[in-house]
């Protein structure tokens, strides 16, 4: 039942979109939620599937600072669900957002605690994400620009 409503609302939500997959406010809100959810160390499948639906299966993923690039859904599944075990917690609010007709770029401060090879590291930042869509409404491209 949970899972049923869940899709429902997010069903609801990605049919704000217009003709021109215009992201609306609330749209960002939940997509920055299921993200947050997706990372807690007590993300259930469930959760990465929420978010993950709101993605395209071509779903383009650039961490700029890193020189990262990760292309396709099936390999952001695989690093959620690997990273869920060093996962310690995570906190994520929106300080900011520009919509667009198709774009929108969104300023999210973010708290985490998680281990990295038997260490506990602290991270505290903003980043700044860029997310393009297809005309279905989801996330095509998301480059993440990160902002200490």
């Amino acid at each position: 039942m949970k899972l049923l409503i869940k899709v429902l609302t997010l069903a609801l939500i990605l049919s704000s979109f217009t003709s021109n997959a215009e992201p609306t406010k609330e749209w960002i809100i939940q997509f920055v939620k299921a993200s947050e959810n997706s990372k807690k160390p007590n993300a259930t499948e469930e959760d990465i599937e929420v978010f993950l639906a709101m993605m395209s299966d071509d779903i383009l993923d650039v961490h700029v600072q890193y020189d990262v690039e990760k292309k396709g859904k099936e390999k952001f599944r695989k690093s959620l669900l690997s990273s869920r075990s060093r996962m310690i917690g995570v906190k994520k609010s929106i300080e900011d957002m520009i919509l667009g007709s198709d774009t929108a770029v969104v300023v999210v401060n973010e708290e985490s605690s998680y281990y990295k090879n038997d260490i506990v590291k602290n991270f505290k930042g903003r980043t700044i994400l860029v997310l393009h869509f297809n005309k279905e409404g989801v996330v095509k491209e998301m480059r993440r620009f990160l902002h200490q």
